[in-house]
C-alpha cells in the first residue's frame, strides 16, 4: 500500500483538466449507471456524492432518486463546485445541491441513504480512515458504493508497446504522488476494514476496438496533465512524450496490430452500514 500523503488532487482544477474530467465522464457514465442501479439507487433516496468534481456522477444519481429525491455533492475545490453549480443550473436539475467539503471529514447536515463515489478513494491519503468516518453520515443500513479504477490494467490484445509505455509512466508518476494505482482491486478490503458488509460487485472495462480507436484521446489527454508530474520525477521528458502527436500514434498503432485497447479496469463494490 502507498502510505504517501495526498495532499490535493495531483491533476489540479485547471480549466483544461475540469474539461478532461467532463469528457472522461461521458466514457464512464454507462459504466456508473449500471453500477448504481444494481446496488439499488431508488426513488426518494437521499444521497451525497462524494469527491463530486464538477458533477457527473451526482446528476447520473438524481435521475435515479427522482423528483422525490435530493442529492448533495461534495468536493475540496470549489472551482469544481461552482461549475457543477452552474451545470446544475443550465440542465435543470433542481434535486441537486454542491457543497465545498472534505470527504475525510464530511460537514454536511442530515443522514443519507446512500453515499457514492468514483476515482475519489485513490487519492486520498488514509482511505480505511475516510470511509469510516461517513458512516457517521450514513443511516443504519444505508447504502455506499464506491467505483474505482486500476491502472495496472491499462493494456492492449495484441500487445501494443505504447500502451504499455503509457501504463508504466502512469502507475509510476500517479504513485509517486501517493495515489492508490490499484485502489479498485484493494477496494472490498478497504471497505471491509472500515466496517462496511459489502453485498456486492460490479467490474467492467472501457475499451476500444474498429471504429473506436479514434477515442483514444483519453490517453494522450491524461498524459498532457500527468506529464509536469513525470518531468518533475524524471520519469520521462516531454520531448520523448511528444503528446500532440501521442494519440495518433496510439491508433496507427493498435490499427496496424488490429488490438482492443482495454483502459483501466473500474471496480465497484456497494456494502451496508452495519446494524452494530
Amino acid at each position: 500500500m502507498n502510505t504517501s500523503t495526498v495532499a490535493d488532487y495531483p491533476l489540479g482544477h485547471s480549466d483544461s483538466e475540469l474539461d478532461r474530467l467532463t469528457i472522461q465522464a461521458r466514457t464512464l457514465s454507462a459504466h456508473t449507471n449500471l453500477l448504481l442501479r444494481r446496488a439499488g439507487l431508488s426513488p426518494g433516496q437521499r444521497v451525497l456524492d462524494i469527491g463530486c468534481g464538477v458533477g457527473d456522477v451526482s446528476f447520473i444519481a438524481t435521475q435515479l432518486v427522482g423528483e422525490t429525491g435530493q442529492v448533495v455533492g461534495i468536493d475540496r475545490s470549489q472551482t469544481a463546485i461552482d461549475t457543477a453549480r452552474e451545470r446544475a443550473r443550465f440542465g435543470g436539475h433542481r434535486n441537486v445541491d454542491f457543497l465545498v467539503g472534505d470527504v475525510t471529514d464530511p460537514q454536511v447536515p442530515g443522514k443519507f441513504d446512500a453515499i457514492v463515489g468514483r476515482l475519489v478513494m485513490m487519492y486520498l491519503p488514509d482511505p480505511v480512515a475516510a470511509l469510516a468516518k461517513l458512516r457517521s453520515v450514513l443511516r443504519l443500513q444505508g447504502l455506499i458504493v464506491i467505483q474505482e479504477g486500476d491502472l495496472t490494467s491499462i493494456g492492449a490484445e495484441p500487445e501494443c508497446p505504447l500502451i504499455t509505455q503509457l501504463r508504466d509512466w502512469f502507475v509510476a508518476g500517479f504513485s509517486r504522488t501517493g495515489a492508490a494505482t490499484q485502489m479498485g482491486s484493494r477496494l472490498c478490503s478497504v471497505m471491509h476494514q472500515a466496517g462496511f458488509a459489502p453485498e456486492g460487485s460490479w467490474v467492467s472495462t472501457p475499451s476500444y476496438v474498429g471504429p473506436h480507436l479514434t477515442q483514444l484521446d483519453w490517453f494522450s489527454d491524461l498524459t498532457r496533465m500527468l506529464l509536469p508530474t513525470l518531468e518533475a520525477h524524471g520519469i520521462v521528458k516531454a520531448a520523448d512524450v511528444d503528446v500532440p502527436t501521442l494519440a495518433a500514434r496510439l491508433e496507427a498503432e493498435a490499427r496496424a496490430r488490429n488490438a482492443i485497447v482495454y483502459a483501466p479496469r473500474l471496480v465497484g463494490v456497494w456494502a451496508r452500514h452495519p446494524r452494530v
